[in-house]
């Protein structure tokens, strides 16, 4: 039996990505370096990104492996995270 991510542990761990992410601008990021970061299991981690890529907080490059990055107009929000 699996366990669920609570609401606050997803939060966290979409903020931990969010984090990295920023501090790595304009640098493409891939999963395998947030798992390095973030608890969970990968699926958590292929998941997570997906969600904020949906969100519109970051772009893909739809490469094998993906790569992540925040988006343009989105970093000076999170330049101070």
């Amino acid at each position: 039996m699996s366990k669920r991510m609570s609401m606050g542990d997803n939060f966290e761990t979409r903020l931990s990505a969010l984090r990295h992410i920023a501090n790595s601008h304009p640098k493409w990021v891939g999963r395998t370096e947030l798992s390095k970061t973030l608890k969970g299991t990968v699926r958590t981690h292929q998941r997570t990104l997906q969600e904020l890529v949906e969100l519109g907080y970051l772009e893909c490059d739809r490469c094998n492996p993906a790569g992540y990055r925040l988006v343009k107009g989105k970093f000076k929000e999170f330049q101070g995270l």
